[in-house]
């Protein structure tokens, strides 16, 4: 399989769903010429599925992918909050506990897709519904088996949310999923998990804390704003089936 050096095959995306996954990259300065030139060789290599994250400044980019029948699949905000020394918690709504999580439970996996309900595998309708909660099953998998997912409980011990992060360095951490559960919803549950992911995070050493949200999902966006988060950058993900 031959692609361009600015494609990327996507090893993992490619076993999960069963076929070839790649993703392509366009940064301000792309053209639409060289991006259907290379939208074209991913067909010709024999590429299914392939995420093409643009630049929104490249307005004639975007109308190439979406000449070729790419659809705005999210439009994808990063948020930035940056870690102060000695961050301590906040009282803890009443009844509510927090600790760190290792083992599964179909609890945890309940709000672990419900924390994908705005993402682009959630929303693409021919990646489906199974697929998708295989992906959120497995990645929450990967993160308890790393010790960095935060958990709310209430008095009898049923779980009122989740919050699982990765610290792929020694500066950031990353926001993966997050979710609280309807019951538990209005009783600060989120702000306190993020608190906490705040402080687990600077345990390890990062200077700061980010998360990935969709455009989309404005109370995701208002809740992040309101923690203290800043918008970094604003990406188009379009996801074109070849």
């Amino acid at each position: 399989m031959k692609l361009g050096a600015e494609v990327q095959l996507l090893a993992w995306d490619s076993e999960w769903l069963g076929f070839p996954v790649a993703r392509l990259v366009v940064g301000a300065d792309g053209s639409a010429t060289a991006v259907s030139t290379t939208m074209a060789q991913c067909r010709a290599s024999g590429i299914k599925l392939l995420y093409l994250l643009v630049n929104p400044a490249c307005t004639a980019a975007s109308a190439a992918v979406q000449a070729a029948g790419g659809w705005l699949a999210d439009v994808r905000l990063t948020y930035r909050l940056l870690l102060a020394s000695g961050i301590s918690l906040a009282p803890l709504p009443l009844g509510i506990a927090l600790a760190m999580a290792t083992e599964f439970t179909p609890s945890l996996e309940e709000l672990a897709w419900r924390s994908g309900e705005y993402s682009r595998f959630r929303r693409d309708a021919r990646i489906g519904d199974m697929a998708f909660r295989a992906l959120y099953t497995r990645w929450l998998h990967q993160v308890l088996a790393d010790g960095l997912v935060c958990v709310a409980t209430t008095e009898n011990e049923k779980v009122a949310g989740m919050l699982a992060f990765e610290a792929r360095d020694h500066e950031t951490a990353s926001i993966a999923l997050l979710a609280v559960a309807p019951t538990a919803r209005r009783r600060h549950v989120g702000q306190c998990l993020v608190q906490m992911a705040q402080q687990q995070a600077r345990h390890q050493g990062c200077t700061e804390l980010r998360v990935v949200t969709q455009g989309v999902n404005q109370p995701a966006r208002q809740f992040y704003e309101q923690c203290g988060f800043k918008l970094l950058r604003t990406e188009h993900y379009y996801h074109l089936w070849l």
